[in-house]
């Protein structure tokens, strides 16, 4: 899979290791690493959201590399696309912005549960899931990217990619997020239209013959 980074208001710069690739969006406020050579299960994608350029993190994502290509995609394109204020206008984890976050999700009929600590959206086949930890909102200062979990597989421990989010992630980041997952899981839901054969006509062969045309009165034939 290969996911580039570079955009108009991005920045792209190489470290000397040749390890990583860094991107610093235009205010200065945003920051993208790529390590290029990770290990499947491990983390690929590093995103922060700060204050000021050299102010505290707001918010900041983590994308393993196995990734799939069409949801890095759209995570990185809700960065490039966003402005200065719309980065930093994250929220607190709270039942409306979960909901809105969801709305998605639950129109394509994934299935929901809560428990005490954690609300979950499953895919209709099972295998990707949306898990949010709402005991998270009850430690803002820890800042942890379980707070938003995108994984494909049953178990979030065991999970053949993932993608986590810490609180104050913009709501619309998130939206665009679980949008393009209820779109992936529709688009790998509809079945293909089977290839229809047209009828068998059965043709008279008198009819079919072709007229003579040793008796039709013979006319000039104009050569373009």
């Amino acid at each position: 899979m290969c996911v580039g980074v570079q955009h108009a208001v991005l920045d792209r710069e190489r470290t000397w290791s040749d390890d990583t690739t860094h991107a610093i969006h235009e205010s200065q406020t945003l920051r993208v690493e790529r390590v290029h050579e990770a290990n499947p299960r491990e983390t690929a994608w590093t995103i922060a959201a700060y204050e000021s350029p050299v102010g505290d993190r707001i918010w900041h994502a983590t994308a393993t590399s196995t990734t799939p290509m069409d949801v890095l995609r759209t995570l990185l394109d809700s960065l490039t696309s966003s402005t200065t204020e719309n980065i930093q206008s994250g929220m607190s984890v709270a039942e409306k912005t979960v909901a809105e976050v969801a709305r998605p999700l639950a129109d394509a009929n994934w299935t929901y549960s809560a428990d005490p600590r954690h609300v979950e959206y499953s895919a209709p086949d099972g295998d990707t899931r949306v898990r949010v930890d709402v005991f998270a909102a009850q430690f803002p200062r820890s800042n942890s990217t379980r707070t938003w979990a995108i994984w494909g597989g049953n178990d979030a421990d065991r999970s053949t990619w993932a993608v986590r989010l810490s609180e104050h992630t913009p709501t619309a980041l998130l939206q665009n997020l679980t949008f393009e997952l209820a779109h992936r899981q529709a688009a790998r839901r509809t079945p293909r239209s089977p290839l229809i054969k047209p009828p068998h006509l059965a043709v008279d062969a008198k009819a079919a013959q072709v007229p003579s045309t040793a008796s039709q009165p013979a006319g000039r034939v104009h050569q373009r």
